[in-house]
């Protein structure tokens, strides 16, 4: 089949964005399909040389002022921007987003009808998150070609069940613009929605999700995987036991584990902590003022070094020198399955998450054997105790791993069932559709 994934970012990009689009691309030309990816331009210097062979790529210029909007859109864009840093900033960006097309400050400049001429005949639309505006040309191309449309939901759009939202991802503000714009996303959301024929999404409650918002369709949950040749730990020891922690920071994240752990860490076991060091790469706290006491916790505590976001070669090299790789749960969240957790699984060093709930982490963990869980600052500090003491005295007895169960969350696990789901739905477009997840 002649099959269009539309995505947000897609490699050279080195966003995480790109990872779960760049793998499902790979997975359908490995099926022997024909692919064409359309996605936004990379400008950024952080890359990521993935192999593209097979794959046709469209990369689009972004912009600000989208083609194809009417005057009265091209009128309040114009002077959107052009008062952007005064005190109508605030008003001018509620009517933006109300008003203006999805995206509109990052868009591709292209419209629905230019990119049905440049993308060519195709047999299967797929388009997946984060930037929605991605479903909105899925839903024109599907319109205009007649042609069968999947939507995947790397995130939550809209939000009906609260414990699958993050603030940095989908809050939309507070007050009456808030309502304002929770309400047309939502509109827009089962708008777009309408003409697909199957949802599949990266966990089952992003996907139940997904469902109660737009009506019932089939889905498939379709989650993020490790691929196998990620560098396990370097032969090389460290001088110093090393952990590290790669990615955002949230505030719902239990960073006080952490924090009040390693404190307890460092007082009782002093000794332990002169040969301690977590490395924390690409936190991002700018991203959210409230994280401001974690930045200053980072760069005031003498067993953490800070780094910045990393290229795809050195986080992959950072990743190799690790003797334990933190994970940080998210407290009353659920449905949250991170792809760097994932990635983690399939280096076969150990995993350490500070968490108080039970969720897809700790169970992939139970079920792997592939790390541990610490819900207390007490437990936290004796995880590291004893992880640092075994490394000091001949390195870790490596812990018993589910290898057969650890396939399951591999990318290539996950091929087979996604592909054989998207050939049904293409091939019974009009069966009634499923009214809950099914199952993986």
């Amino acid at each position: 089949m002649r099959i269009l994934l539309l995505t947000t970012a897609f490699p050279p990009s080195n966003l995480t964005g790109a990872r779960r689009p760049y793998h499902m691309a790979r997975m359908l030309q490995r099926e022997g399909h024909e692919v064409t990816v359309v996605h936004g331009m990379h400008t950024g210097t952080n890359s990521w040389p993935a192999g593209l062979e097979g794959i046709r790529t469209l990369p689009l210029a972004l912009t600000n002022m989208p083609p194809g909007m009417p005057l009265h859109q091209r009128l309040l864009a114009r002077l959107y921007h052009r008062l952007t840093g005064t005190a109508l900033q605030g008003p001018l960006r509620v009517l933006a987003d109300l008003m203006l097309p999805l995206d509109h400050g990052q868009r591709w400049d292209i419209t629905p009808d230019a990119l049905v001429r440049q993308a060519g005949p195709q047999d299967l639309v797929i388009a997946t998150g984060p930037s929605w505006s991605t479903f909105d040309f899925g839903h024109h191309f599907a319109h205009r070609t007649n042609k069968p449309l999947v939507l995947d939901y790397r995130d939550p759009w809209s939000i009906a069940r609260p414990e699958v939202g993050l603030h940095m991802i989908t809050h939309m503000g507070r007050g009456l613009s808030g309502i304002l714009r929770r309400r047309r996303m939502w509109r827009a959301e089962r708008k777009f929605a309408g003409k697909a024929v199957a949802i599949t999404a990266a966990t089952p409650l992003v996907l139940q999700n997904a469902l109660e918002v737009i009506g019932p369709k089939p889905a498939w949950v379709v989650y993020n995987g490790f691929t196998s040749g990620i560098p396990a730990k370097h032969q090389a020891p460290n001088k110093l036991f090393t952990a590290v922690y790669l990615g955002s920071a949230y505030r719902e994240q239990e960073w006080d584990i952490v924090q009040a752990g390693l404190s307890l860490f460092a007082k009782q076991q002093p000794r332990l902590a002169e040969h301690f060091n977590l490395i924390i790469a690409g936190a991002r706290t700018e991203m959210d003022t409230r994280l401001n006491g974690l930045q200053a916790w980072m760069e005031s505590n003498s067993l953490v070094t800070p780094m910045n976001r990393l290229g795809q070669a050195d986080a992959v090299a950072l990743q190799a020198q690790a003797d334990l790789f933190l994970h940080v749960g998210f407290k009353g969240k659920r449905g949250i399955f991170p792809i760097k957790f994932i990635e983690y699984l399939g280096t076969g060093i150990p995993i350490l998450q500070a968490s108080t709930g039970t969720d897809l982490v700790e169970e992939a963990l139970n079920r792997t054997g592939a790390g541990l869980v610490a819900g207390t600052p007490a437990a936290f500090a004796a995880c590291l105790a004893e992880q640092v003491h075994a490394w000091l005295v001949g390195g870790a007895t490596p812990r018993p791993v589910q290898a057969e169960v650890l396939t399951t969350y591999s990318w290539e696990h996950q091929a087979r069932a996604w592909h054989a789901f998207l050939m049904d739905r293409c091939n019974t477009a009009g069966a009634a559709p499923a009214t809950a997840p099914l199952s993986t």
